[in-house]
């Protein structure tokens, strides 16, 4: 590939591009900023790093910085950057974490200083950029650089008020060279969008504040609960303007006009309570009721109030809940044995069992190893440290390993295109996780239809979470007004 057919230096890409890739990459590989919002499983990774080896090849960078959320940054250390990074081009590579081991600092440092032909790469969880340490180390980084900065997953800085997006904002004015990555740029409402571009160049978007921005996009009125109100966002207005406004600085591609991949296949797998788990179940849910009813009529109840009970009712439906001490207790569930049940008509494909909560890991991984004992899984969740998500990851891929069970964790930057199964024993009532999850393993290089089990309890709160992610709607946007809802199970 020629970049500049005048220029002796030619780029030679490792991995041969789809057409959309190409051609964005042609037309973008030398702006200052751009946001790449293509669905999950596009590439959005091989463009970045076909874009940074361009600028490289022309001498202009010799920095690359990767900010990306947990579970997501160690993919470009361990696959992306390999599998796609040019062979003609020569660097170095090192990640910061919010907790590192020494050895980890040492690499981390050894790409700080710069040398002549060498690419820096310095990959960064965002969640540490919360610690003033990893700011100033990765601003160093940028100092001592002329360097790509590149938000991968950047819907984690769309609260303009988190330390993280702060952060961000910070270091892309250290950066010669701006992209962001995501396939989801709104969770909530296009409101999400003013840190993403606001990272890109300050006033993007038309605003350099968000109050600004906010007033002239969406449409609001004032709430009274109680005592206590709050300016409650209605509707959105001149969405053609910020359509217009994004297009020239961001490209959106779907898998429909990018790839020709196979089907998504969605099931509904139900299950009954039982006897002991509907009185629970029935107690739960009245006393949460009552609860937020009071809270509402004070003025108290807030999201986080409604989303805590949420998940206390639902712990119900899985087959355990806390006491009042916060101890674990189990109830007994048909959930499981629905579950292997399941895995026994799958046979020998192998499996990605998505959870809600960590208990529910273990209930499961307890039920694998009792029935199918010649058979191995891994699991992915919160709580891992690196080595140990490496070391399962490879299993599964790789190895003869059948089953992953995972929490929200695996839901990002992964690409699990080995397996083409998936069975939601629990779900959050997070849009984006659930979305990132499906893409798993429905991406490029899939090449079977890909299945996906929904699993809920009949007649509970279950039914009501699955059908608000599957009509793509965020329950936490609208739970404060519409929480009554959830609880009226037909």
């Amino acid at each position: 590939m020629t970049l500049d057919k005048q220029d002796k230096k030619l780029l030679e890409l490792k991995t041969t591009p789809y057409k959309h890739q190409l051609d964005i990459l042609e037309d973008t590989w030398n702006r200052e900023y751009y946001a790449i919002l293509w669905e999950m499983g596009v590439g959005k990774s091989k463009l970045c790093i076909d874009t940074v080896a361009s600028l490289f090849i022309k001498d202009r960078i010799n920095g690359f910085l990767i900010i990306a959320p947990k579970g997501v940054y160690l993919n470009w250390y361990y696959e992306e950057i390999e599998k796609h990074m040019p062979d003609q081009i020569d660097y170095a590579i090192g990640y910061w974490s919010a907790i590192m081991r020494k050895h980890e600092e040492y690499q981390a440092r050894s790409v700080m200083i710069p040398e002549n032909g060498t690419l820096d790469i310095l990959l960064v969880n965002i969640e540490a950029l919360r610690s003033k340490r990893a700011f100033e180390f990765t601003s160093i980084f940028l100092k001592q650089h002329e360097a790509l900065t590149c938000i991968d997953e950047s819907s984690t800085i769309k609260s303009p008020k988190a330390i993280q997006t702060k952060s961000c904002l910070k270091l892309g004015k250290l950066s010669s060279y701006r992209r962001i990555m995501t396939g989801t740029p709104i969770t909530q409402s296009p409101l999400d969008l003013f840190s993403q571009f606001q990272f890109l160049k300050q006033g993007l978007l038309g605003f350099t504040n968000f109050t600004a921005f906010k007033s002239f996009y969406a449409e609001q009125t004032q709430i009274r609960m109680g005592q206590r109100s709050f300016m409650k966002v209605t509707g959105f207005r001149n969405i053609d303007v910020l359509k217009e406004r994004m297009a020239t600085h961001s490209s959106r591609i779907t898998k429909e006009e990018a790839l020709d991949l196979p089907d998504k296949v969605f099931s509904h797998l139900y299950v009954m309570l039982t006897g002991k788990q509907k009185q629970v179940y029935d107690a739960v849910l009245n006393d949460a009721f009552v609860m937020l009813n009071k809270q509402e009529e004070s003025g108290e109840l807030t999201i986080t109030n409604v989303l805590t009970a949420l998940v206390k009712i639902q712990q119900v439906t899985c087959g355990h809940c806390k006491d009042d001490e916060g101890k674990v207790c189990e109830i007994e569930s048909n959930r499981v044995e629905a579950l292997l049940s399941r895995l026994k008509e799958l046979g020998d494909k192998k499996v990605i069992i998505w959870c809600a909560f960590r208990h529910d890991v273990e209930l499961i991984t307890a039920a694998i190893s009792k029935e199918f004992p010649d058979k191995s899984y891994v699991t992915y969740k919160g709580g891992q440290n690196n080595d140990e998500r490496i070391k399962a990851l490879d299993l599964f891929k790789y190895k003869d390993c059948q089953f992953m069970i995972s929490t929200s964790a695996a839901s990002k930057g992964l690409t699990l295109v080995e397996c083409c199964a998936n069975i939601y024993f629990s779900m959050s009532y997070n849009l984006e996780n659930f979305l990132q999850s499906q893409d798993r393993t429905h991406r490029i290089g899939q090449e079977r239809v890909v299945t996906y089990d929904l699993m809920m309890a009949k007649d509970t709160i279950d039914e009501k979470i699955v059908k608000t992610l599957e009509k793509k709607k965020d329950l936490a946007e609208s739970v404060l007004t519409g929480w009554r809802d959830l609880f009226e199970v037909s």
